[in-house]
């Protein structure tokens, strides 16, 4: 208040140098804080992105059942929904889900942009190393971009190891679109803030 200054404000060059620094500490992820960039939250984030790469040949396809507010996208951005089911696997007393890769191969080709939840809300699924690069290279060779929400990445239970999309190799980064936010882990939604990691340049601009 001694300050006065009370409007709108942007995060300067440090305090992307602190989001950078906790990619590289958290996941040995390094991450250039000129890729970041800062959107109001995840939703927001991922509804831009759909605008952007998506028209209404090629949708967004998403992995159900999911995160309600990917259903919306739809509605909110005009284009359209492409949905695969994850498999619903039942060993005694636990309920685990799979991907159907062949099903995913075939919906992907009909999409502009893959809006995967890892982890995975509500099935609570952590995608493993080798799950997430099969899935970035089928994107990749159907030339659809990966948005990946990762707004659960902190919130992990028992022994489970969580690895960014984008940081499996350099060509997977390129073609990712990484949403983070501290709202979940530090229980902050109100403070309406989020961020893009972009490395591509021109996906960037």
């Amino acid at each position: 208040m001694e300050q006065g200054v009370l409007g709108y404000e942007l995060p300067s060059k440090s305090f992307l140098e602190i989001v950078a620094a906790r990619m590289k500490k958290l996941y040995d992820w390094k991450v250039n804080p000129d890729w970041i960039v800062y959107t109001a939250g995840v939703n927001n984030g991922y509804n831009i992105a759909a605008r952007f790469l998506c028209n209404s040949e090629k949708g967004y396809l998403i992995q159900t059942p999911v995160y309600n507010e990917f259903q919306e996208t739809e509605h909110k951005t005009g284009v359209p929904q492409r949905t695969v089911r994850l498999e619903k696997k039942i060993s005694g007393n636990r309920i685990s889900y799979e991907v159907d890769f062949e099903a995913f191969e075939s919906e992907v080709k009909q999409a502009g942009m893959f809006l995967l939840c890892h982890p995975h809300n509500p099935v609570g699924k952590v995608y493993s190393r080798s799950e997430l690069k099969r899935m970035a290279e089928i994107c990749i060779e159907n030339n659809v971009t990966i948005v990946s929400d990762e707004i659960h990445s902190e919130l992990l239970l028992g022994d489970a190891k969580f690895v960014p999309m984008a940081s499996l190799s350099q060509e997977i980064e390129q073609h990712t679109v990484t949403l983070i936010s501290a709202s979940k882990a530090f229980n902050v939604p109100g403070l309406a803030c989020a961020f893009a990691i972009i490395p591509d340049e021109k996906l960037r601009k």
